[in-house]
């Protein structure tokens, strides 16, 4: 992606294990991943109006994908 960036950042703990939330966004899209099972967590594209709105809607941290392990 042309002006794509990437980050990373603690999204929780499982036990002694860290796991991780990545950004990839440019200017019309973010997309949000986790390094625990590679979960989509959010994807948010530009609208015109110059907000962010969300296509998918995910947990806030690690521990809610490991107490609803149900099939997404």
């Amino acid at each position: 992606m042309d002006g794509a960036t990437d980050s990373g950042a603690a999204f929780g703990a499982i036990g002694d294990r860290i796991a991780h939330l990545y950004t990839l966004e440019n200017d019309h899209l973010r997309a949000r991943t986790t390094d625990y099972g590679g979960i989509l967590v959010s994807l948010e594209v530009a609208s015109g109006a110059g907000r962010w709105e969300h296509v998918v809607l995910g947990f806030d941290d690690v521990a809610g994908y490991v107490e609803n392990r149900g099939s997404f």
